[in-house]
């Protein structure tokens, strides 16, 4: 088997492995309106903890009846709940089922959650959970402007051009096959990043909003970090660690082909990871909240806008609108003004979460 076919494999093994959640059931969204203080809700609520890890794909969202009134009225009105029966708590809703009670709840709802599993189950209300397309375009374009990441690309494409420099196409497709190789270890790293989150806000019984809150905070700390870098730019700390630098230059070096090149932005995803991974960690986080089905495609965008810098660069490099020692002048030049862009950047999203702007 030649490297070319090994190469082929490992892309399709890849994609393979990227969407396997996908295809596993169907998201099971389920409604659980409950009234704090309420001893059978409480026992309702522990009843669904314990068969929740039978069901990877359901999704409880618990809604506070006394506070939410405008929301639990539209519910009971589209379920033509009886309107002597209006206020009472535990109520479930799922597809186009609802029950009143702890132990109707308990009898019936495992039977319910299967069959939405392995059916369209649509629900009378459409309840439409939005991703604020200015937050996640704000976090990728900070996550995008990483210095490290393009000096990391500008090295690689110097190797390739300063090897067969004849050979120009070499460049075009080296650069496109690391992106690539960068673009698809990301968007693992992402499904794994939303899973968990999904899976720790379900088993802790997490507010989200409070989670909402704490992933707003974490944005203005990495936002901070990165104002730090541009006012050390000698002394960075949200950049690759010095100690792992000379390994990834190594691996870097090393590269001769296309498919290497690949490879090669597979490995170095592992170095980047300091550097890139805090607002993607927010975006994550944000992304958790909705179905699998939303979350996917806001997955594959943030990762395209990403790696685009790394196609701009590579696009100027082939064209011959800019040499290789001009594009690296460059970076070192302003690696400390993109910290200051990505700085503005989430700070601005971090104090705008919080203030429940976006």
């Amino acid at each position: 088997m030649n490297y070319r076919t090994l190469f082929s494999l490992f892309v399709v093994l890849t994609l393979l492995l990227s969407i396997t959640p996908v295809f596993a059931a169907n998201d099971v969204d389920m409604y659980f309106f409950i009234v704090p203080g309420c001893p059978h809700c409480e026992n309702l609520r522990d009843w669904i903890s314990t068969i929740e890890s039978n069901h990877p794909t359901l999704n409880v969202i618990e809604v506070n009846g006394a506070q939410d009134q405008q929301m639990f009225k539209e519910f009971l009105s589209n379920y033509s709940v009886p309107i002597n029966t209006w206020g009472q708590v535990p109520r479930v809703f799922i597809g186009n089922y609802t029950c009143l009670g702890d132990s109707p709840c308990i009898e019936t709802l495992e039977e319910k959650i299967t069959y939405c599993e392995n059916n369209v189950c649509e629900s009378p209300v459409a309840v439409e959970e939005k991703i604020d397309l200015s937050k996640l375009i704000g976090l990728a374009v900070a996550d995008s402007v990483s210095p490290c990441e393009l000096a990391v690309m500008t090295l690689l494409l110097t190797v390739l051009f300063l090897k067969e420099p004849e050979k120009k196409y070499k460049v075009l497709l080296g650069g496109f096959a690391f992106a690539l190789g960068i673009y698809l270890t990301y968007f693992t790293f992402g499904l794994a990043i939303i899973f968990g989150f999904k899976s720790f806000v379900d088993l802790a019984s997490f507010d989200k909003s409070f989670l909402y809150s704490l992933l707003a905070i974490f944005a203005i700390i990495i936002g901070l970090i990165n104002f730090r870098d541009f006012l050390k730019p000698n002394d960075p700390m949200g950049e690759v660690p010095k100690a792992w630098r000379p390994k990834m230059n190594d691996f870097i070096k090393k590269t001769t082909s296309v498919p290497g090149a690949f490879l090669v932005g597979i490995i170095v995803s592992l170095f980047l990871t300091p550097c890139t991974i805090g607002p993607y960690f927010v975006a994550g986080g944000i992304l958790a909240g909705v179905p699998w089905s939303s979350a996917l495609p806001w997955l594959v965008l943030y990762d395209f806008i990403f790696i685009l810098p790394m196609i701009i660069l590579t696009f100027i490099l082939y064209f011959g609108l800019s040499g290789v020692e001009k594009a690296t002048e460059w970076r070192n030049k302003k690696a400390k003004y993109l910290h200051l862009l990505s700085a503005i950047i989430l700070i601005g999203l971090g104090i705008s979460m919080l203030m429940g702007w976006i």
